[in-house]
C-alpha cells in the first residue's frame, strides 16, 4: 500500500507490467482475481474480494490523517484475503505499524527495509519495535526474499 494519487495508477501499472512476471491491474468492480495477482487501487476506495474471487470497489467514507490509511486498508485485506503479507519500506509516521501487527497476528509474514538503507526509517523502526519480523534487507534483498518464497 502506497500513498499515490489515483491519476498515477495507470502509469504505475504500466511500469510494473514492463518488468513483472505477474500481471498488474487497476481494479474494476466485478472483475475476477486470479492468483498470483497484483492490484493497484485508488486511495479513495477499498477493495472487497468475495469467496468466489470477485472484486468490488467500495468508497472510503472515513477520514484519516493519511490517505489511504495503511492500517485500515490492511485490516480490510486481512478480512477478505488469506495469506496477506507485508513489505515495509522507508517512510515516516506510524501509519502501517498496526497493520503489520494485524497481518502478523493473522499468520502473515512481515519483511522490512534495512534501517540503514532508509531515507526515513520511523515506520520501519516502529514495526520492528512492536512485532518480530521475518526478514530485513535492502529493497533488492527484499525483492529476492519474496521471489525465493
Amino acid at each position: 500500500i502506497q500513498h499515490i494519487d489515483k491519476e498515477f495508477l495507470p502509469i504505475m501499472a504500466q511500469q510494473f507490467n514492463q518488468v513483472s512476471n505477474i500481471q498488474v491491474d487497476i481494479p474494476i468492480s466485478g472483475m475476477s482475481i486470479n492468483i498470483p495477482s497484483c492490484i493497484v487501487y485508488p486511495t479513495d476506495e477499498n477493495i472487497v474480494i468475495n469467496s468466489d474471487g470477485v472484486l468490488e470497489l467500495v468508497a472510503m467514507n472515513n477520514v484519516y490523517a493519511f490517505s489511504p490509511c495503511i492500517d485500515e486498508a490492511c485490516s480490510n485485506l486481512v478480512k477478505n484475503i488469506k495469506n496477506v503479507h507485508m513489505a515495509v519500506f522507508s517512510g515516516m509516521s506510524n501509519d502501517g505499524i498496526a497493520a503489520a501487527k494485524i497481518i502478523k497476528d493473522s499468520g502473515g509474514k512481515i519483511i522490512t527495509q534495512l534501517e540503514s538503507s532508509c531515507v526515513l526509517s520511523s515506520i520501519v523502526a516502529g514495526v520492528k519495535e512492536k512485532i518480530s519480523i521475518n526478514f530485513e534487507g535492502t529493497p533488492k534483498e527484499m525483492a529476492q526474499y519474496i521471489i525465493n518464497k
